[in-house]
């Protein structure tokens, strides 16, 4: 679960052979064991979306390894509860990956192609979501002859008992319902969200007519059930709260420049996490006084040194591994110039370098304790024209995010003619120099377009290479590929990397990455 590398770890001390994954033949045999009741189409519906899963691991997409082990809880689970939705089986291995917004996306896809989830509903259940539809209301042009009063219980005196399960949102089918206990928007039932009924999770007013349950028949639910309520108003609470903060209009903005991005964030949060795993891995220790005798060091032996062994342990001092006291800190220098703006219809470098901002934005969420960022923008306007992300302050909600990339598109369009690259590309590394930090990077984002300023790239070089404490590369997001491929020829080799397409951004980064690391 830490992610450590077997063969690495202690892979000399054992005969390793590796067993693959089985095929799925022999898998539905296996699961057939397991669940002899589970329909055969469903078992091997469940081992094609594993086979598939397996697939985007090997691919980088997914970080988690899902394994038989987890396939065999699933059918388990089908086999043990036959009634219940085969969202509510998935939702005992995926409920918890699927509520990390980070990996939703690819995920739920996934598990959509197969089948699952394909409605709200279905999402709601693998989830484990328990808030629904607070937006209901009730149409005054509807049949009304199709309302509903549950004939013993019209006025809320004889409310019924709970359903089974416990409070729920409750279905909805556009009906007014009074006395009952299965539908949203009641009124004077049991367990689901209305007005004047008992023990639902949270009022809900669609314009129903008001029935009053009497207060004496409220007493008598139990705790479990009471906190099951308590938390379900609490999260629709919270979702309302973040509905209130951004409008749904700046809300599907933000998300479209994030969809565009959602694989490449995937990737990138991957790479990440490996990283991390990476760093708590243990380590063989060299130049050790007891352990395992160093064949390298037989001659030191003879002639009396005695730091001639190795063994595995915590890496020590600022070997790779170590415990880190510093974040890793990084420095984004991004192009805002009036070109950006100009030639955004022609080729979108501007909405590609807002998609830039939400990869970088979405990707670094979450290791906030080691990776520390600061973003700037530079133009003619100055070097350092608009501070976007200080240190230690990165963008938490979609609103903020959102506010950057419009901030740099405004910019764009209003800023004074000129370039300031080679300023703002100085000033960052003499900036970043300055801070502690375990490692320390600067990724200058330019749209290529310096020979129309007359730049000389070799000075460029000169400067991205001025502090060897402080690594510096460039990235070029223009469509102009000769112009491009000139810079990177110009540019000390791997300073610079061509990415005129969002579609490359987690591969730039991860090589970058991997060059910054080792």
């Amino acid at each position: 679960f830490l992610g450590h590398d077997f063969y690495r770890v202690c892979g000399d001390v054992f005969s390793c052979h590796v067993v693959d994954n089985p095929d799925i033949e022999s898998e539905v045999a296996l699961l057939r064991s397991v669940g002899p009741d589970v329909p055969q189409d469903r078992i091997v519906q469940l081992s094609l979306l594993f086979a598939e899963l397996r697939d985007l691991v090997e691919a980088g997409q997914l970080a988690y390894p899902y394994s038989t082990r987890e396939l065999v809880k699933l059918v388990a689970h089908a086999q043990r509860f036959p009634n219940d939705q085969l969202e509510e089986v998935a939702a005992s291995v995926f409920a918890f990956d699927v509520a990390d917004s980070k990996k939703r996306r690819p995920l739920l896809e996934v598990l959509q192609r197969h089948g699952i989830a394909t409605t709200e509903k279905g999402v709601a259940l693998l989830e484990g979501r328990t808030h629904g539809d607070m937006n209901l209301r009730l149409d005054e042009n509807r049949d009304k002859s199709k309302d509903v009063t549950r004939e013993d219980n019209p006025d809320g005196q004889n409310p019924p008992d709970m359903r089974e399960g416990g409070p729920k949102h409750g279905e909805w089918d556009g009906q007014q319902h009074t006395g009952g206990n299965m539908f949203a928007g009641g009124s004077g039932g049991t367990g689901t969200a209305g007005l004047g009924g008992r023990w639902g999770p949270y009022r809900l007013d669609v314009g129903q007519k008001f029935v009053q349950v009497p207060e004496d028949k409220k007493k008598g639910l139990d705790e479990a059930t009471k906190r099951k309520t308590q938390q379900m108003a609490d999260e629709a609470y919270k979702k309302r709260l973040a509905e209130i903060k951004m409008s749904l209009k700046e809300g599907e903005a933000y998300a479209a420049l994030r969809d565009v991005v959602a694989t490449q964030i995937q990737e990138m949060k991957v790479c990440l996490e490996s990283q991390e795993a990476r760093e708590r891995e243990r380590q063989w220790l060299k130049n050790q006084t007891h352990g395992e005798l160093d064949d390298s060091r037989l001659v030191d032996g003879i002639t009396g040194c005695k730091t001639i062994y190795t063994r595995r342990g915590e890496p020590e001092g600022d070997s790779f591994g170590a415990v880190q006291q510093h974040p890793k800190r990084i420095t984004f220098v991004m192009d805002i110039s009036g070109s950006m703006y100009t030639f955004n219809r022609i080729d979108r470098r501007l909405q590609r370098l807002q998609e830039v901002a939400a990869f970088i934005f979405e990707s670094f969420s979450g290791f906030e304790a080691k990776y520390d960022y600061r973003m700037v923008g530079h133009s003619g306007t100055g070097p350092e024209a608009e501070r976007l992300v200080e240190w230690g302050r990165p963008p938490r909600t979609d609103k903020e995010r959102l506010a950057i990339a419009k901030t740099m598109e405004a910019h764009a369009q209003f800023c004074y003619p000129g370039d300031h690259t080679l300023e703002a590309t100085s000033r960052a590394i003499e900036e970043l120099g300055r801070q502690p930090a375990d490692e320390r990077l600067v990724l200058v984002v330019s749209d290529a377009d310096l020979q129309r300023y007359n730049i000389d790239v070799r000075k460029w070089n000169q400067i991205l290479q001025k502090d060897p404490g402080v690594k510096a590369y460039v990235i070029l997001i223009s469509n102009n590929v000769d112009e491009a491929e000139r810079i990177k020829a110009t540019l000390a080799p791997g300073r610079a990397h061509i990415c005129a397409e969002a579609s490359s951004l987690a591969v730039t980064f991860k090589q970058i990455f991997k060059d910054m690391l080792r």
